[in-house]
């Protein structure tokens, strides 16, 4: 699919995937659920990223404290051994 240089949706500053190239051009061929998609998509995106960090800062908390360096209240972990303080 293609989307000319030229199309006016490019443009508008919508604040949402209704400006993407890849959006207008799947409403340019008729198809309306493309959006949703996107967004769909970025939401994931943004949550994954988020449990990613949240993990990985509680792994940090957790060494420091092994090291001495952090509260011994992050020494705390459940039956699985995932930190949880």
């Amino acid at each position: 699919m293609l989307v000319p240089s030229n199309d006016p949706e490019l443009l508008k500053s919508t604040g949402t995937a209704a400006q993407s190239p890849f959006v207008i051009a799947a409403n340019n061929a008729g198809v309306k659920v493309v959006p949703h998609i996107i967004n769909a998509v970025v939401v994931t995106s943004a949550w994954s990223a988020g449990n990613s960090g949240m993990l990985t800062s509680s792994r940090a908390l957790y060494g420091l404290a092994r090291e001495g360096h952090a509260p011994k209240i992050f020494l705390r972990v459940n039956r699985f051994g995932i930190p949880w303080v």
